[in-house]
């Protein structure tokens, strides 16, 4: 695909905007350029390409305020979890940096100090000098700060490529300062000495930065599993993240063509198991059909029919009196459609396509302003997301 396609690089091209906007003066308030991007991620285009859900729909959806302005919570996730992460070595990359290393690098050279284009950055053993130029004191101070917030809280590869190559050192002639083995996008905003050249296109290194800082993220979205509940879980390798990915999509293919889901998730996960004894961490079908069923939203998000059959696997024990006191305990978590449905789908075993030719919950319908405006469609996916909550609520008590 296209690079200039992807959602990735639209939303590069309007953060490099952002970054010029303030890069390009004498001081830097890290924390304007965060709102900016906090702003810009909260715009329709985003939240339905690149968050993880799709709040278009959502009315009630509580959102976070700060100086009178209201922001996307799956936005300040993103900024304060995705972006905001240090980036650690790869293997592959043996004594060469990592891509936030890279991207440093590139905005150092790109000052209106021109001193600064003869920058390097490169492994070695060295010692820390106070011989250094007045211009390149401030930066130094930054870099040793870093390097003593971090500490040693650094990759096991990075830990044995310090050991072989040495530490990083940012050198400018004879100045030379230790950078720190992993660097976040805001320890790199922090040491720049603006003000910088303004960016007529996205710097590739800033692109390499937000793809890799999105991979997992994106990865999780695309299993449905919520990226604030996993993202930072390490059950789950890039690797088997992408075997999830592959495997849930055979089965939503599988059941677009009719099968049942849990015999469809049955099928594919054999299939894919059968290929490769190693694919993914599970012991067996039922182990994962109940992490499927319990973990991921893929089942009813996804789909174009809300099975209720999907969730009978949560417990075995779940029976319908239990489904209808937890109705009657909690009505706070129910109106009057939601209530309707619940009942229908979940104990009365009615799928919610039937549902929505029902006279009763037709009536219903056309009682609630907020529901009558929406297409059957729309209907359909919003429902399945609030039933959804409720049953987040249902499984945590555990009755």
């Amino acid at each position: 695909m296209n690079k200039s396609a992807t959602i990735i690089y639209r939303f590069c091209q309007q953060a490099t905007e952002i970054f010029n906007q303030h890069l390009s003066k004498d001081a830097v308030v890290s924390e304007k350029i965060w709102l900016d991007l906090l702003e810009l991620l909260s715009h329709k285009l985003y939240t339905e390409n690149l968050l993880f859900r799709h709040y278009a729909e959502c009315s009630d959806y509580e959102f976070i305020e700060i100086n009178g302005k209201r922001f996307n919570t799956e936005a300040w996730f993103y900024v304060t979890d995705v972006l905001s992460r240090r980036l650690s070595l790869a293997n592959k990359m043996v004594e060469q940096p990592t891509n936030m290393h890279d991207l440093f690098l590139f905005y150092l050279q790109t000052s209106e100090d021109r001193r600064w284009q003869a920058s390097t950055l490169s492994r070695g053993f060295k010692t820390l000098t106070n011989a250094l130029a007045e211009f390149f004191q401030p930066v130094a101070g930054i870099l040793m700060q870093h390097c003593r917030k971090l500490g040693h809280q650094y990759g096991e590869i990075s830990k044995r490529r310090r050991l072989q190559y040495g530490p990083f050192w940012l050198a400018v002639g004879d100045n030379h300062a230790e950078v720190a083995e992993e660097l976040a996008l805001n320890d790199l905003l922090e040491a720049l000495p603006v003000p910088l050249v303004a960016q007529p296109a996205v710097p590739k290194y800033f692109l390499r930065v937000v793809e890799t800082l999105n991979e997992r993220y994106a990865l999780l979205r695309s299993c449905g599993l919520p990226p604030e509940h996993w993202y930072h879980r390490d059950e789950f390798s890039i690797g088997q993240l992408k075997q999830l990915k592959q495997l849930i999509k055979a089965i939503q293919a599988s059941v677009a063509q009719g099968v049942k889901r849990e015999t469809a998730c049955r099928e594919c996960f054999e299939s894919f198991k059968a290929q490769d004894r190693d694919f993914l961490n599970f012991a067996s079908f039922e182990a994962f059909y109940r992490f499927y069923a319990m973990e991921t939203t893929a089942a009813h998000y996804y789909s174009d029919e809300f099975e209720p059959d999907g969730y009978e696997d949560i417990s075995p024990q779940q029976s319908d009196a239990d489904l209808l006191s937890f109705q009657k305990q909690h009505p706070q978590l129910f109106n009057p459609l939601t209530n309707h449905a619940f009942s229908e789908l979940l104990v009365n075993g009615i799928t919610l396509q039937a549902l929505l030719k029902n006279p009763v919950f037709k009536d219903l319908k056309k009682q609630n302003a907020e529901y009558a405006a929406l297409s059957d469609s729309k209907l359909l996916k919003r429902l399945q997301r609030e039933l959804s909550d409720i049953l987040e609520h249902y499984v945590g008590d555990g009755t």
